[in-house]
């Protein structure tokens, strides 16, 4: 005999659910910035200057000479400028990932399972003796025919 019930069934289930994480990444970046900057230049200028000269004359004498000179000088300087710098930083990304997560669960299902029952039922052999009493007409009772059906009482 077939029987239905409702039976606990556990079963296991891939989950997989979008999970937001944030790390910490390194990247570089161009700033600027003024920076002093050091140079040297050569200052020049011009200064008249007068000497006295031999000349070559039957007479010796001293004839003031005029000439131009330039006088120059190393001078440092010191001036600001923008320049750009590469600079590190940690600055923090987020970011995406799937997760893949095992769940068991457990749901009530219902089941067929054949299960051992006992009928009791009377049950008629075709021989003569099954009739019990059937008398002359017992080679037909087993099979209850007509030729028995008047006489057998116990062949129904």
């Amino acid at each position: 005999k077939q029987v239905q019930e409702q039976v606990p069934y556990t079963y296991t289930v891939q989950l997989c659910k979008q999970e937001a994480r944030t790390r910490t990444v390194h990247t570089n970046k161009q700033v600027q910035e003024q920076v002093p900057y050091t140079y040297t230049v050569q200052l020049c200028k011009q200064e008249t200057r007068t000497r006295t000269v031999h000349t070559n004359k039957q007479v010796s004498e001293q004839v003031p000479y005029t000439y131009t000179v330039q006088l120059c000088k190393p001078e440092a300087r010191t001036r600001t400028v923008q320049v750009a710098k590469q600079v590190s930083e940690q600055v923090p990304y987020t970011y995406s990932v799937t997760v893949n997560k095992q769940e068991t669960r457990e749901v009530q299902v219902q089941v067929c399972k054949m299960v051992e029952q006992v009928v009791s039922r009377q049950v008629y052999r075709a021989a003569a003796p099954a009739c019990g009493g059937c008398g002359a007409a017992a080679s037909s009772c087993g099979s209850c025919g007509a030729a028995a059906a008047p006489a057998c009482s116990s062949c129904k």
